[in-house]
């Protein structure tokens, strides 16, 4: 719910009980979600040292869960380096396509969808947004997809496109409405506040 400083507390508490107990998977999926926290805190060091962490140990486990963790690699690069984003997402892409996993589609065509327009190509941004929709469209509530619809908000808006701003950030609005985020509601893209 926005407390970063509570949500690592639980976090470094979830370590120590999943190292004790030894359980790989469980501390490595952890330590993902630690940089989830450092990333969301916009400390992207630190959030590519978890990320760095929870895949060696999620490979030494033999997890397929890497993929995810992959994903939040290159969602992290998002927010400092574009063109390395955008490389992880399509090197990732085709595994996460023959596994099925929709959601995680989804975001990597979001990150897609960022590259493009951040290459003024919305001819290609607009085919990676159709696939990017489809979660909100079937009423998927998650977090991860208004982070990245405002991105494709920022970006449309720094090229001065209006209408694709306000279409992506009507989906972060919807999400974060139903995660009852008001604090975010309140920084959205071309929002007053």
């Amino acid at each position: 719910r926005g407390d970063l400083g509570a949500a690592r507390e639980q976090l470094l508490r979830q370590q120590a009980v999943a190292r004790k107990a030894g359980l790989k998977v469980l501390a490595a999926l952890g330590r993902n979600a630690l940089g989830d926290v450092e990333r969301l805190a916009g400390r992207f060091g630190e959030a590519s040292a978890h990320y760095d962490e929870a895949m060696r140990q999620l490979r030494q486990a033999g997890s397929g869960k890497v993929r995810v963790v992959e994903l939040n690699r290159a969602l992290c690069a998002v927010e400092v380096d574009v063109k390395d984003a955008v490389a992880r997402a399509e090197a990732l892409l085709p595994e996460v396509e023959r596994a099925g996993e929709k959601v995680l589609i989804a975001l990597l065509h979001g990150i897609l969808a960022v590259g493009a327009g951040s290459d003024g190509d919305w001819s290609a941004a607009d085919a990676h947004l159709a696939v990017f929709s489809q979660p909100v469209q079937t009423g998927l509530i998650d977090g991860e997809i208004a982070l990245l619809a405002e991105k494709v908000a920022r970006v449309a808006l720094a090229a001065g496109d209006t209408w694709r701003a306000g279409v992506t950030t009507s989906w972060a609005r919807e999400i974060w409405q139903a995660l009852g985020r008001a604090d975010r509601i309140e920084t959205l893209p071309g929002e007053p506040g």
